[in-house]
């Protein structure tokens, strides 16, 4: 096996980047990079069709960042600045950091950590892979995060709690973890190698995630031995790297950052022989999901479609990423929008819908960027997903401020209030607490600010429409 040196350190211009992370990515993604994501695309689809086992899925902290986790660098500073400790013999942040953690009681542990690892939602990244897991083309998850970000997304997506199992390093004992492993239900199965917000288990420290349990170890190796993706994870954690072994299938390493020679993927990838790394901006998180799932469901369209107004519409599609032109691209993508609209394939819409956007914003055209975000927000509000909508929402008036749109600015603002709305109305149906009152202000505050802005632009129609929904919900309050 490879031996790997431990640290979960990453590199300063790695964090930097992956804090940037947004749903959508902000830079154009290289046309290779982008026939790797699809090639990568075309065998997890045609081994879910012969029926063979799907890729290993290997997720690191990095999965976690655009759902409002905490980066290690983040943590280390903040719990370091935030707890006195003596410091006076210069101990490196991350030393000191794992002095801390080493001193602490389990509940201490959980509630210094807790903040940096709930988050808010699970990204658009979490919500793609969800479908994917629930749509076959991914079974076994190994992961080193704490949080819940997966568990939440799979749940979201439709699959109920007896289609999933979730087994903890340190938490199951390691003989019943690896028989149920090798059960045939159920089908998915999660294998959090770190501990688990929930249960309070958390390996952070060098002498915590030195080595796995002999048995742990060995069904961790078997594993590692098939293909597997990798995202996120940078393989220096000594108890995965030392299950990585020199034999074995490919390594598909997906990364922001290509490796050079003395990293320990490099070294991973080179012993074996076989694997790829996907970088660059399509590397990030959300945005990997998003390409990845799209070209699955291109390739399934295309293999299984009589339509030739269909077919020539993807073929057309990926014959646009011949070149580095997304002018070509983007309108491809409207077209898609429109066909799947009319044909009522909700997945296919979503998608296109997001995937356009992505690259309009990619060309720095932020007000047909917004354009379609507002079309996705509006999809998800129809589907009565006001959670969904408002990230969507949020995303096209952050474009249209950027554009310096202010009709478009306007209308985000006026549909966030109405996704507030919605999510505020049940809530006081039920009962008048505080978490509804909160919603209902949220949405008093986005049509207030709409308001201004259609007054400003003298729309008369809009002002009276904005005006009548203050009015109701002010009522409402009151009533």
């Amino acid at each position: 096996m490879l031996e790997f040196m431990p640290g979960r350190m990453q590199t300063e211009s790695l964090k930097n980047k992956m804090r940037q992370s947004t749903a959508l990515s902000k830079a154009l993604p290289d046309v290779p990079t982008h026939y790797s994501v699809r090639s990568l695309a075309n065998l997890i689809w045609r081994r879910r069709e012969v029926k063979e086992r799907p890729y290993v899925l290997v997720l690191g902290s990095g999965a976690s960042l655009s759902s409002g986790a905490s980066s290690m660098e983040e943590i280390v500073s903040s719990i370091v600045q935030n707890h006195s400790i003596k410091n006076s013999d210069g101990k490196e942040p991350l030393e000191a950091f794992y002095d801390i953690i080493d001193q602490c009681s389990e509940s201490e542990r959980y509630n210094i950590l807790e903040p940096h690892l709930r988050g808010a939602t699970p990204s658009s990244g979490y919500r793609h892979l969800a479908r994917l897991i629930r749509d076959r083309y991914f079974s076994l998850i190994l992961t080193t995060n704490f949080d819940l970000f997966l568990e939440d997304a799979i749940m979201d997506a439709g699959m109920r709690a007896s289609d999933f199992i979730k087994l903890l390093v340190g938490c199951n004992e390691p003989k019943q973890l690896v028989k149920t492993l090798k059960f045939n239900t159920p089908a998915v199965k999660i294998l959090k190698l770190h501990g688990d917000l929930n249960w309070r288990i958390f390996a952070f420290t060098p002498a915590e995630t030195a080595q796995f349990p002999e048995s742990i170890e060995a069904a961790v190796a078997d594993i590692l031995s098939e293909d597997f993706i990798a995202f996120g994870i940078s393989l220096r954690d000594r108890d995965v790297a030392r299950c990585i072994r020199k034999e074995g299938g490919s390594i598909w390493y997906v990364n922001l950052e290509p490796s050079k020679s003395i990293d320990l993927a490099y070294e991973a990838i080179q012993a074996r022989g076989k694997g790829k790394e996907l970088s660059g901006e399509m590397a990030r998180f959300d945005d990997f999901f998003g390409w990845l799932r799209l070209e699955i469901l291109v390739t399934e369209a295309l293999e299984n479609t009589d339509d030739p107004t269909e077919s020539q519409l993807l073929n057309a599609y990926r014959d646009s990423w011949s070149g580095e032109d997304l002018w070509k691209v983007a309108p491809l993508l409207e077209q898609m929008t429109k066909h799947y609209a009319e044909v009522q394939r909700i997945d296919f819409h979503e998608l296109s819908l997001e995937r356009c956007a992505a690259v309009y914003q990619n060309m720095g055209d932020y007000r047909r960027a917004a354009k379609n975000l507002r079309r996705l927000g509006k999809l998800h509000t129809d589907a009565n997903l006001p959670a969904e909508a408002v990230l969507a929402y949020k995303q096209s008036l952050e474009f249209s401020r950027r554009a310096h749109h202010r009709k478009g600015e306007a209308v985000s603002l006026a549909q966030l209030g109405q996704c507030w709305r919605a999510i505020a109305s049940p809530l006081r149906r039920v009962r008048k607490d505080q978490q509804a009152k909160e919603a209902m202000e949220k949405a008093l505050d986005f049509w207030r600010e709409c308001l201004s802005i259609f007054e400003e632009l003298g729309a008369t129609e809009q002002i009276t429409r904005v005006k009548r929904w203050i009015n109701e919900a002010s009522e409402g309050e009151s009533s």
